[in-house]
């Protein structure tokens, strides 16, 4: 699918907004309850759609 530059910003926000909503509501619980497992995962998670965030951006300049 062929997306415009402003097609690709907003998705990547989305995504950057997606990260840190997941992150802080996720994330953070885990930390106060000492749920190791919920805080690195979702640490992971957060780093996985940042990722593909940038990688929606980068996608113009393939084609």
């Amino acid at each position: 699918m062929k997306l415009n530059i402003e097609q690709r910003k907003y998705i990547a926000d989305v995504l950057k907004i997606i990260a840190i909503a997941q992150f802080a509501v996720i994330g953070y619980s885990g930390f106060v309850k000492g749920i190791a497992s919920s805080f690195v995962g979702s640490g992971v998670m957060f780093a996985i759609l940042v990722y593909f965030g940038m990688r929606v951006l980068e996608g113009g300049k393939d084609e």
